[in-house]
């Protein structure tokens, strides 16, 4: 295996679009490797050459569309700061043939060699995650997609078994990892604009989301409006939209009526009028975009929901507890729990309208009722609602990220199902670099004071109840209130203000923190509630 960093004749050229190899450059329409196989001579003479990403231990294939080229923007977008490997398709070790020879010493110098040989393949072989190629360097796709899907998302880390010829997943990969790819497909140089007016942010999102030119490959760019229509004037670096993609998935969570069910463990909903307007495509649309354009993920659905999109309706179970209508609940746990005939027959008349409006309405007998009211609770659960839950499908199929929902369920599964570890005061903490003063100024000493204080801060934040809470610092700092899949772009920053104000100050598209500098602790939790209490909404934050 060739490593870039390792090898003088190849380097990457950091915060480029192009990768220079001997002087050789990488640009949009041709990708050379001849630069390769002279750093490498005679070695690469006869065999093919492939590009792959190192993931953990494993190194895998670059994932690529049909219509996409290794050309220098993908490499950026791929290799960003990451170490580019070349694989040859054929083995370079060879160990030259022993002769024979009655001397001990040479036998088990020959049997070490062939050792040592053997363990070199066997590691080869397992360390290698990638697809198959032939000696013409050219990568053999697989993909299980139809083009019309008009998904992105290839196969990302699969084990290819050469004997065998057998593909199976690797669960080894982060959710970055299985994320970085889909964001390839985002055009950088077209732009969506999105005009939002915070009391009613979901009216400018089916407007900007039902124009013809409207796809969620383009980039995004997020204006807000205060209530009087005045535009705000920020350019949206990264702060609006993670503002935007946080107020819109509040709105689908709480008031949308497409979602029912408790606040962190979300069902689809029957809502014809938003079936009417195309509103469950535009909600799985919103939140695939949400995922890939650096926001927050949604982390409301519930188990069945999740289970349902990941291996389908026909394969997902339900219960008579996961039927939310408390009525109807009721009325088949009547039937369910019946010990006689006459309390069966009194159930499955009072419960006549639901197993008629659900097909079961047959002979239900003491042996058969469990069946039946598990077949009532799956149609009224997951087939009742098939319509919406079809288009909602289909809009989260934008950017391939129910292609890599399906295929890493497990890994994706704690960006769709909210978690019962809450944000803690560490983790806000580890999040943000402190930028100080030089060591032994006057400044850097005042500032280490208010360290402790910012510390405490966030500790209070965590159990006090009457205190700001640490969702409410990350929005005033980021402009959302969890960590994105992606994570944030650019790193949060604390900064020290050695200016007069006593309220702290953000910006939200470069994620910084200005925090002001006092000597009393008292003061500085006063002035950081009042600061960041008073933010929401129009104007500076």
């Amino acid at each position: 295996m060739l490593n870039a960093r390792k090898c003088p004749e190849l380097q990457l050229k950091r915060g480029c679009s192009s990768l220079v190899i001997s002087n050789q450059r990488w640009n949009s329409k041709c990708v050379g490797m001849k630069a390769v196989r002279e750093a490498f001579k005679p070695k690469l003479d006869t065999c093919g050459l492939q590009i792959l990403l190192g993931c953990h231990s494993k190194l895998v294939v670059p994932s690529l569309t049909s219509l996409q080229t290794l050309n220098g923007f993908v490499i950026k977008k791929i290799f960003h700061q990451k170490s580019i490997y070349i694989r040859p398709d054929t083995t370079l070790l060879t160990f030259p043939e022993a002769s024979p020879s009655n001397s001990e010493g040479e036998i088990i110098e020959e049997q070490k060699s062939e050792r040592d040989f053997e363990s070199l393949e066997k590691n080869r072989s397992d360390a290698i995650d990638a697809i198959k190629i032939h000696s013409t360097g050219k990568v053999q796709e697989q993909s299980t997609m139809s083009p019309n899907q008009g998904a992105i998302f290839t196969p990302l880390a699969q084990n290819f078994n050469e004997t065998s010829g057998e593909i199976y997943r690797d669960t080894s990969l982060s959710v970055e990892q299985i994320l970085m790819p889909l964001t390839t497909a985002i055009n950088e140089h077209e732009v969506t604009r999105f005009n939002i007016m915070r009391r009613n942010v979901w009216d400018g999102t089916v407007r900007a989301m039902s124009r013809p030119n409207f796809t969620p490959k383009k980039r995004i760019d997020v204006k807000f409006t205060d209530d009087i229509g005045i535009s705000e004037g920020a350019v949206d670096l990264g702060g609006p939209k993670r503002e935007y993609f946080r107020l819109c998935l509040k709105y689908l969570k709480d008031y949308s009526g497409m979602f029912e069910g408790a606040s962190g463990s979300k069902l689809l909903s029957c809502n014809s009028a938003a079936l009417k307007e195309n509103c469950y495509f535009f909600a799985g649309q919103l939140i695939a975009m949400s995922v890939v354009h650096g926001g927050q993920s949604p982390c409301f659905f519930s188990p069945i929901l999740y289970k349902s999109l990941a291996k389908g309706p026909e394969n997902t179970e339900a219960e008579v507890e996961d039927i939310l209508d408390i009525d109807i609940r009721n009325q088949l746990i009547e039937i369910k729990t019946a010990t006689s005939d006459t309390q069966l027959q009194v159930a499955i008349s009072r419960a006549s309208c639901i197993l008629s409006l659900s097909g079961c309405f047959k002979k239900i007998t003491l042996e058969n009722k469990g069946a039946v009211t598990k077949d009532v609770a799956h149609w009224y659960v997951l087939q009742r609602t098939r319509t919406p839950f079809e288009r909602f499908q289909e809009g989260l199929q934008s950017l391939g990220v129910l292609s890599a929902l399906q295929q890493f369920p497990q890994q994706l599964q704690s960006l769709f199902i909210k978690l019962e570890k809450k944000l803690t005061a560490i983790e806000v903490e580890q999040l943000f670099k402190f930028r100080m003063s030089e060591e032994g100024s006057n400044r850097y000493e005042a500032e280490l004071l208010v360290v402790g204080f910012w510390r405490d801060y966030l500790q209070d934040a965590e159990f006090c109840v009457d205190a700001v809470t640490l969702e409410e610092i990350l929005i005033f700092a980021t402009g959302s209130d969890s960590v994105p899949p992606l994570g944030f772009f650019p790193e949060p920053s604390l900064e020290f203000l050695h200016c007069k104000s006593k309220f702290p100050l953000a910006n939200t598209c470069d994620c910084i923190l200005r925090i002001p500098l006092t000597n009393n602790y008292t003061n500085f939790k006063n002035n950081m509630n009042f600061g960041i209490r008073n933010s929401p909404g129009f104007g500076k934050a």
